[in-house]
């Protein structure tokens, strides 16, 4: 057999391959649509495939890294009056050159629901590993009056006060004893969004939109007002 015919095998082969798992990734991916749809259905909320109006929704974690980033499997309803949509978010990261060249996509599941008219954010988030010597050099984030509190949890804001009238005594009291502020949180945009490494499972909707509606229905109406 001559080289150039070689090839020729060669290249059909890759491209037969190629197509063969094209095919089965776009049969698996219809599958997993129509069964997301019918879900959704039955939930009474409505489901897109892909919607990038998403973009506008926040620029901060996970979101604003990467590129190629999509907003795939979009769920919108509503749940105890909170109108929320859940989706799933990925973007890529390419590192390297050349040989060296690799491509790793990123996969997360975000829920937001809606919340009072606000221009007022607050991130909350569990400490990291780093947040003794963080403190110890300087870097420290609001404090409060729970030092159990303060170990537990990173909280930016801005106006400060806004996060000084939602986490008052009860609510820090509250989240110390609730393993679902081991997720974040974050008031932007007036919304409240929480987030979640992998990608979307339908079934966690519910208990996600439910985490957020917990933490929202407690602010009281002054923390809203703006000043």
């Amino acid at each position: 057999m001559s080289e150039g015919l070689l090839i020729a095998t060669g290249v059909a082969l890759f491209v037969l391959v190629f197509a063969g798992v094209w095919f089965l990734s776009s049969r698996m991916r219809q599958k997993r649509i129509a069964a997301l749809s019918a879900w959704a259905q039955a939930h009474g909320w409505t489901y897109t495939a892909e919607d990038q109006s998403l973009l506008g929704l926040s620029h901060d974690e996970p979101f604003g890294q990467g590129h190629s980033r999509r907003f795939q499997d979009v769920f919108n309803g509503s749940i105890g009056r909170h109108e929320f949509v859940s989706f799933q978010y990925t973007y890529k990261v390419t590192t390297g050159s050349g040989d060296q060249r690799s491509t790793e996509t990123y996969y997360f599941m975000v829920t937001c629901i809606v919340t009072p008219p606000s221009p007022y954010r607050l991130e909350i988030k569990p400490e990291g590993l780093l947040a003794g010597f963080a403190r110890a050099v300087g870097f420290t984030d609001l404090e409060f009056e729970s030092d159990e509190f303060n170990k537990r949890f990173n909280v930016k804001a801005a106006p400060e006060r806004f996060a000084y009238d939602v986490l008052n005594p009860r609510t820090m009291e509250r989240m110390l004893a609730d393993q679902r502020y081991s997720q974040p949180l974050r008031f932007e945009n007036g919304r409240l969004l929480t987030w979640r490494r992998g990608k979307l499972d339908e079934q966690r909707i519910a208990s996600e939109v439910q985490y957020l509606i917990d933490t929202v229905e407690p602010i009281p109406a002054y923390a809203w007002e703006q000043h």
